[in-house]
């Protein structure tokens, strides 16, 4: 299915599609949230909501997606990580994180919630919301990084190394790729993969 949607009245900063291919979720700079059914039979009606929280940079979910109940962690440009969740009664906003720059990615990876900024990224346990650790950007050329700002927001994998019975964390920026092997099985209080 090949189609258009609208919705935004400026720049799209986050798009998530669900696995089910059901829906697709915009956030952008004009503060609206977007929530468009992807199916022939259009088994929902698009939603579309305005957040008071200012102009939005990053979007994924937080949970799996229903239309009778969703939730996303959404990024602002003033620096917030939200929680939104909704189900047949009002939304609910929930501040994860508050960090001084944009929150420029998102990501959600079994146990753990991974957020950057322009300097870092950060992660947390999701069940606990625990700080575990911070990754700190490489240098990059100071002409690099004023010519390609958004080329310099850092992308996020997650993966299970079944051979190293470890999680490890690829980080890119710009130019620089980061590979982080992660033993947290004690602090997850796992035993294996």
């Amino acid at each position: 299915m090949v189609g258009s949607k609208m919705g935004h009245d400026a720049r799209i900063t986050g798009l998530i599609v669900d696995p089910g291919e059901t829906a697709a979720v915009s956030v952008g700079l004009d503060g609206r949230l977007c929530i468009c059914a992807l199916q022939a039979d259009d088994a929902f009606d698009d939603i579309e909501m305005r957040l008071t929280h200012g102009p939005l940079t990053a979007v994924c979910f937080a949970a799996v997606f229903s239309i009778a109940r969703f939730s996303f962690l959404i990024g602002t440009l003033g620096g917030k990580l939200l929680l939104f969740e909704q189900s047949w009664f009002a939304p609910k906003i929930t501040e994860v994180a508050s960090l001084a720059k944009p929150v420029t990615s998102i990501g959600l990876y079994k146990n753990f919630l991974t957020y950057s900024d322009a300097d870092a990224v950060y992660i947390r346990r999701w069940d606990t919301r625990e700080m575990l650790t911070a990754v700190n950007r490489p240098k990059i050329p100071e002409a690099v990084a004023a010519r390609a700002e958004l080329d310099i927001i850092p992308s996020i994998l997650w993966d299970f190394s079944a051979e190293e019975n470890m999680y490890v964390l690829h980080i890119s920026w710009y130019n620089v790729i980061r590979i982080i092997h992660i033993d947290v099985r004690e602090i997850l209080g796992e035993t294996g993969g």
